[in-house]
């Protein structure tokens, strides 16, 4: 019989062994008649090139390589594939996929890379070997950078000259001097005869080479400014340059109006009064508040006159327009000794403080700042009437009876005596603790409350000094403040 149906008789070995009835080259109970992958490497005998041997089996990815080289059909892994691409390397022509042919690539070829770019050299000459020496042109000398090599190049250094006409065929500023000016005709890095070097007066001559560098018609020798064309020389003695129009000139060099012998073209002072035709007001635009002759803004900037606010205005103007730009009379402008920390505008009016108490701003303790200022920097004003406390109320500390700038139990005792008339109570606002303008035994037991349990809270002023305006009680000292 054929209990398990594998094509062979369970007693092919002379007993019945269902599990031995027949060769099973892969050992997995069918033999191998019956089995349709005898060498177990997952692909059918049909379809195995080798099925007896699991390590040959077949090469769908046509990568080179067995796709049971591992002993089971696996194409993804069927060989070393440095590169992980799916191909095995010997089917891959990138092993290391780089991107480079395995033929090109330096690491593989161990050739030549000049441009350190992993490409054999020799794989790179084709349209780069302008010299056929096997170097790839991108890795000789080209001085001017043009992209044909030195040794290919008929003008090495880009200057414009052929390199048999250079003199310099490797330096660009360098060449010949075809218009024998004196400067090289390549100074500007190309050749340029007619711009070949410093060109003062522009006559196509380089200064080196010119005789006349301003152009003003008097050889440099003669010429007392030889680079200033409206300064040369005085042949005619009149006090003015001959040159003063821009060109030599003698019989036409210049008015000079204040007669000094230096003619108005070049006389900062036309009018000889002393003051520069830039900050005279007879020549120049500008203001002359103070009228002295001279413009405002060489007043400020000479420093003849202040300008503390920089508006371009002196302040001397300003103050002499309005007083009350200095309302303290000291010749300085209030906003700039406010601005400066050297005088106080407490409520930042614009009026010093001590204008603003002169003209009548209050200033009831006499402390140089008006009350307001005192309120808005913090003193007391319990009743909002613009007067500090200080000048109206008693301070004292609420619950400090006994005035010793402390609130403890003797201040209770002390409530407690005044209370059965065993003492005259020095300041009852104090002993009040509860603040009901009454002194009764209810004071003592607020003021143990307050301090023990925490379950009143003293009213002000407590626990440091203040007044109260509310109070009716009396109070027979000045203050009980520490």
């Amino acid at each position: 019989r054929d209990l398990d149906g594998d094509n062979c008789d369970d007693c092919s070995s002379g007993t019945d062994a269902p599990s031995a009835d027949g060769s099973d080259f892969d050992n997995d109970g069918l033999c191998d008649l019956g089995d349709s992958d005898d060498d177990n490497d997952g692909v059918m005998d049909v379809l195995d090139e080798a099925p007896l041997n699991p390590a040959i089996c077949r090469d769908t990815d046509a990568d080179g390589c067995d796709d049971c080289s591992s002993g089971f059909d696996n194409p993804a892994a069927d060989g070393v594939d440095s590169d992980g691409d799916g191909l095995c390397d010997s089917g891959d022509s990138d092993i290391d996929g780089d991107g480079i042919d395995n033929d090109c690539d330096t690491d593989l070829t161990g050739g030549n890379d000049c441009q350190f770019d992993n490409i054999d050299d020799s794989c790179q000459l084709a349209a780069n070997d302008c010299n056929g020496d096997s170097i790839p042109d991108d890795c000789q000398l080209d001085t001017d950078s043009d992209g044909t090599i030195d040794s290919c190049d008929l003008d090495d250094d880009g200057d414009g000259v052929s390199d048999t006409e250079d003199s310099s065929s490797l330096d660009p500023f360098l060449c010949r001097d075809a218009d024998a000016d004196g400067c090289d005709d390549c100074v500007s890095g190309f050749d340029n005869p007619a711009s070949d070097g410093a060109d003062l007066d522009g006559d196509g001559l380089c200064d080196l080479g010119d005789p006349d560098d301003d152009g003003d018609g008097v050889s440099d020798g003669e010429d007392e400014a030889p680079n200033d064309n409206t300064l040369c020389r005085d042949v005619d003695a009149d006090g003015c340059d001959d040159c003063s129009s821009g060109f030599d000139n003698p019989a036409n060099d210049g008015l000079d109006s204040d007669g000094d012998g230096i003619c108005d073209l070049n006389d900062g002072d036309i009018d000889g009064d002393g003051v520069l035709n830039s900050c005279d007001p007879d020549h120049s635009p500008g203001s002359d508040c103070n009228s002295n002759g001279t413009i405002d803004e060489c007043d400020i900037n000479t420093g003849v006159s202040q300008d503390c606010d920089l508006d371009g205005i002196p302040d001397s103007c300003q103050i002499a327009a309005s007083a009350a730009a200095d309302c303290d009379s000291d010749g300085q402008l209030d906003s700039c000794e406010i601005f400066d920390g050297l005088d106080d505008d407490c409520d930042g009016d614009g009026i010093l403080d001590s204008c603003a108490l002169s003209q009548g701003s209050p200033d009831c303790d006499l402390n140089g700042i008006p009350d307001s200022c005192d309120i808005a920097n913090g003193a007391l004003d319990t009743n909002f009437n613009q007067i500090p406390d200080t000048c109206e109320g008693t301070f004292f500390i609420r619950g400090d009876s006994n005035s010793d700038g402390q609130v403890d139990v003797t201040d209770g005792i002390v409530i407690i005596y005044s209370v059965f008339g065993m003492m005259a109570p020095p300041c009852g606002m104090a002993m009040d603790v509860n603040g009901d303008n009454m002194l009764n035994l209810a004071d003592p037991m607020f003021l143990l409350q307050g301090i023990f349990t925490g379950e009143v809270q003293i009213p002000f002023p407590y626990p440091n000094c203040g007044p109260d305006l509310n109070s009716l009680l009396p109070c027979s000292i000045t203050t009980n403040c520490p």
